[in-house]
């Protein structure tokens, strides 16, 4: 009996546990990182102790660590799924393919309520410089994509590391904000008003543009300076 009891207890903490990622990663993308408090996200969850959210993470950054946990490895697998369709069809070394690899499958994040809170969370990350090392601690969860972007980087052709990171933020935020405007769009008036494929073939367009746009020297100069 004490082994069912034991049991039991521990499918109730995982069971919080999800449903604390859930509820954070939810209210994290509409408030922003700074506008949640720990309570609030206990709240959510409809938890009457407070610090429910403390004894399972200890902190915030804990449960962001968390959210990365459970949403990279389902990117992994769709990004890996598009790269064989990719290679089966010869285009794996086409950057607008390439981005396409790995921002397609975020579009397939979604939360409970059915909104791409993912995106939204990862936008309101892209500011805490604070979680620099969080950021590239979760990357090692992600070889395949680190691959892909590497494989990016060769396609679009030579340019300062500084300079392309640069560009593929610009890119990769421009397609959260893509997700999170559609999610808004269609939970507020019931339709979108260019179709979501649209939109998002459209942002993907102009992501390469950023990618592949023309270096000038001075700008060659400046970062490859800033990466010594």
């Amino acid at each position: 009996m004490r082994s069912i009891g034991h049991r039991r207890k521990q499918t109730a903490e995982s069971d919080t546990k999800a449903q604390l990622i859930e509820a954070g990663e939810r209210l994290f993308g509409y408030h922003g990182l700074e506008g949640v408090s720990l309570r609030q996200i206990a709240a959510a969850v409809g938890s009457s102790n407070s610090y429910v959210v403390q004894y399972h993470f200890g902190d915030k950054e804990a449960l962001f660590w968390a959210i990365f946990v459970r949403r990279l490895p389902s990117l992994e697998v769709g990004r890996g799924a598009l790269l064989a369709k990719a290679r089966q069809d010869g285009r794996a070394e086409d950057p607008r393919t390439l981005l396409e690899v790995i921002l397609r499958p975020m579009s397939e994040e979604r939360d409970q309520k059915g909104r791409r809170s993912y995106a939204g969370f990862l936008l309101g990350l892209r500011s805490r410089h604070s979680l620099t090392q969080r950021r590239r601690e979760a990357a090692e969860l992600a070889p395949l994509t680190e691959h892909l972007v590497e494989l990016l980087r060769t396609a679009v052709g030579p340019m300062p590391w500084a300079l392309f990171s640069s560009r593929m933020l610009a890119a990769t935020t421009l397609y959260w904000h893509a997700l999170t405007d559609l999610d808004d769009q269609l939970f507020s008036t019931g339709r979108l008003a260019v179709s979501e494929e649209a939109t998002l073939s459209e942002t993907l367009d102009a992501g390469i543009r950023i990618l592949t746009a023309p270096v000038s020297p001075e700008s060659w100069a400046a970062f490859a300076a800033a990466a010594e």
